[in-house]
């Protein structure tokens, strides 16, 4: 009798550990408004300087908000300069890339520096795009917003809770490709017993990173374009059917 008791005060033991375990789950996989289903999204490209705002929350509401910073823009600026110093160190370095250290050439020569010149512009380019227009982004949400309030006087909800599992899916994908696609690259390189610099480390891996946190953001926006459109193909859909 005693060992039945023991098993029955066990179970119910771990059933009260597992049920503040599902409710983070389920907290941090579900979401009711737009800005809350890009907050992951968004926290990544603010740390990362591509974005100068993140998506704050109101404590006593629970209401989700774009919120500027300084720090956005000190963020964005100091990234650039840091690409800059260690593009430069690589080019001193007698253009040094991944690819020198297999294949070395006059040819060669001039592709590492063309390849090195590339990145850093298109590097560049994808900060100052993300910073300078910054207007435009914040704009496309206020649309997306006011659509959803537009569909939800209808009768049609958005399930936000799927765009912030596409956005998760999205990211770790991404994340996981760009950590095993650099972890083999450097340690091919490790294995001939070669040591790259620090600079090519940076350059290497936080470009691959910046592109695809870019293609994250591209496939989540497109992913909210696909929605609205299945939801207002529904609506067109049942007008048809009333008239």
């Amino acid at each position: 009798m005693d060992t039945k008791k023991d098993i029955s005060v066990e179970i119910e033991l771990n059933t009260m550990l597992q049920h503040p375990l599902k409710r983070r789950v389920r907290r941090w996989l579900s979401a009711k408004q737009l800005y809350e289903s890009l907050r992951p999204l968004f926290h990544v490209t603010y740390l990362h300087g591509l974005t100068s705002f993140y998506i704050s929350c109101d404590g006593k509401t629970g209401r989700r908000d774009i919120k500027k910073s300084w720090f956005g823009y000190l963020n964005g600026i100091v990234h650039i300069g840091l690409y800059a110093v260690c593009y430069i160190l690589t080019i001193r370095n007698n253009c040094e890339s991944v690819a020198s250290y297999f294949f070395r050439s006059r040819i060669t020569y001039f592709g590492d520096m063309m390849q090195i010149v590339s990145g850093f512009i298109g590097v560049t380019v994808i900060y100052l795009t993300a910073i300078i227009p910054k207007h435009r982004l914040e704009q496309c949400l206020q649309k997306f917003h006011t659509m959803d309030l537009q569909l939800h006087s209808v009768g049609i909800k958005i399930m936000y809770s799927k765009v912030l599992r596409y956005s998760y899916a999205v990211m770790i994908s991404m994340m996981l490709v760009n950590f095993g696609f650099s972890w083999g690259t450097f340690a091919v390189l490790y294995s001939s017993k070669v040591q790259p610099t620090w600079a090519l480390h940076f350059t290497f891996m936080v470009q691959h990173t910046v592109i695809a946190i870019a293609i994250t953001m591209f496939s989540c926006f497109t992913y909210l374009v696909e929605m609205r459109f299945v939801m207002v193909n529904k609506v067109s859909r049942r007008l048809q059917l009333m008239y």
